[in-house]
Parts: structure tokens; sequence; C-alpha cells
């Protein structure tokens, strides 16, 4: 019993690491990082912290950088979202296209 557990934890996990890749997590912190810190360096070197008096009639008095920052936030939850419903749906696909050997052929001929 200990022994198929086991298995099957190391089959799960082979899955999820080929499935995401520390590359992904990676490349969410850059996307995050950058997208916050060259909007910082436009706003204070091209724009000197100045913004005009439009900026704020239409924000109602906000911060820039803290628009910035959580269109940033968003970004990122949305883009990761949708890869890991992506991601998610592939798996699933190539999982269910892998274990039913004759009742697939909808799937296969759906897909190719």
């Amino acid at each position: 019993m200990f022994q198929v557990v086991v298995s099957t934890y190391q089959k799960n996990r082979i899955g999820i690491r080929r499935a995401m890749p520390w590359s992904f997590i990676v490349s969410r912190i850059i996307t995050g990082v950058t997208q916050i810190v060259f909007p910082f360096f436009i706003y204070h070197y091209f724009l000197k912290g100045n913004l005009n008096a439009q900026y704020y009639q239409y924000t109602g008095g906000a911060d820039y950088m803290t628009y910035v920052v959580l269109g940033s936030a968003i970004n990122v939850l949305a883009v990761s979202t949708l890869r890991n419903v992506g991601r998610a749906l592939i798996t699933e696909l190539h999982f269910r296209s892998s274990t039913c050997r004759n009742g697939c052929r909808d799937l296969h001929r759906f897909f190719h």
C-alpha cells in the first residue's frame, strides 16, 4: 500500500514539474518587476514627478505609481491564471487521450 502511494506521488510530481517549470515562476517575477520599474523611471526622469492637472481630475487625486503597481499586479495575476487554465486543459486532454483506447477516436479526429 505504501509503495502505491509513493509511486502515485512520484508520477504526479513528475507531471507537475513538466507542466510548470521553474522558468514560469521566474518569468512572472521578472515581468512584474519590469512593469513597475520602467514606468517609475519614466515618471521620475521624463515627467520629473509632475503630471497634468487633468490626470488628477480624472483619477480623483490618486498617485500615478499606485495605478502602475495595481495594473501590474492585475496583469501578472490574469496572465498566470490564463496560462494555468490552458496548461490544465492541455494536461487533461493528454491524460484522457493516453488512458482511453478505442473511445478517443473522436477526440483525436477533433484535434488533429
